[in-house]
């Protein structure tokens, strides 16, 4: 449900952007863009390429995980996702 109930990657997107930056690295929306709907292995050989090096996608790797867990890795989730939660359960539609 990532992505479609729960805000996940606009807060992913944004806290890679600032793990880069934290090392010297500039990565951008662009970039990031690139990555959305791919496998993670696909994402990450990407992101490795992007980043120019293995070591440099270990190093924003590391830095968001801390980002993220500054949050407690929570996304909160989209507009009209609890409603449509509730109507299912109210319903005892299975998702």
């Amino acid at each position: 449900m990532d992505g479609l109930l729960i805000d996940s990657e606009r807060i992913i997107m944004q806290a890679c952007i600032q793990s880069a930056q934290q090392v010297g690295i500039t990565y951008t929306q662009a970039e990031y863009v690139e990555l959305i709907g791919r496998a993670g292995a696909d994402s990450t050989c990407i992101m490795v390429e992007q980043l120019g090096s293995i070591e440099n996608f270990n190093q924003v790797m590391q830095g968001l995980d801390t980002i993220l867990a500054e949050h407690n890795h929570v996304f909160p989730l989209k507009q009209g996702a609890s409603a449509l939660l509730k109507h299912y359960q109210t319903n005892n539609i299975i998702c």
